[in-house]
Parts: structure tokens; C-alpha cells; sequence
């Protein structure tokens, strides 16, 4: 019985484990309004002076839990409007 060289089989396997990664990758989706699978958050708009200096900005989330998360460890900068919530 003669083996197969590993000449075939490591770029072979490589071929292989890299096709499956990326197959089942690509079957991964966002669910309900989510903006992306793995950013919960978008930042919409940037409050700017005429100078340049940021004066706030606008966030928008598509996870209600962490969005009410952001917003109970945010309190102090939400109600001076350096940030401002939305839903996406």
C-alpha cells in the first residue's frame, strides 16, 4: 500500500479546512433589523462647531438590551445631549 505524499495532501487539507471556514462564515446573518452581526451599535452623526471641535453625537442600536445597557451607564452624557440614542 503506497501513502499519498504529503506534497497532495497538506495543500489539499489546507484547501479543504479553508473552504468549509469560510462556507459556513458566509451562512452567518443578521437577524431582525440588525445592522451587522457583530456590531450592535452605528454612529449616525457627528455634532461638530464650525472649527471642527466635536460638540456630541448620534448613535443608533439595533440590540434594545444593549442600547438600554448604553443608556443606563450613559445617563450623565445623554441628558446634557453630548450623546443622543436611537433605534436603528
Amino acid at each position: 500500500m503506497s501513502a499519498i505524499p504529503n506534497v497532495v495532501t497538506l495543500p489539499l487539507s489546507f484547501t479543504v479546512a479553508c473552504g468549509l471556514v469560510f462556507g459556513l462564515y458566509s451562512l452567518r446573518k443578521p437577524v431582525d433589523h440588525q445592522t451587522s452581526y457583530y456590531q450592535p451599535v452605528r454612529l449616525k452623526k457627528v455634532k461638530q462647531k464650525f472649527t471642527g471641535e466635536i460638540t456630541g453625537y448620534v448613535l443608533a442600536f439595533t440590540n434594545q438590551q444593549y442600547q438600554r445597557d448604553f443608556i443606563g451607564a450613559n445617563k450623565g452624557a445623554i441628558n446634557k445631549k453630548i450623546i443622543e440614542v436611537i433605534s436603528a
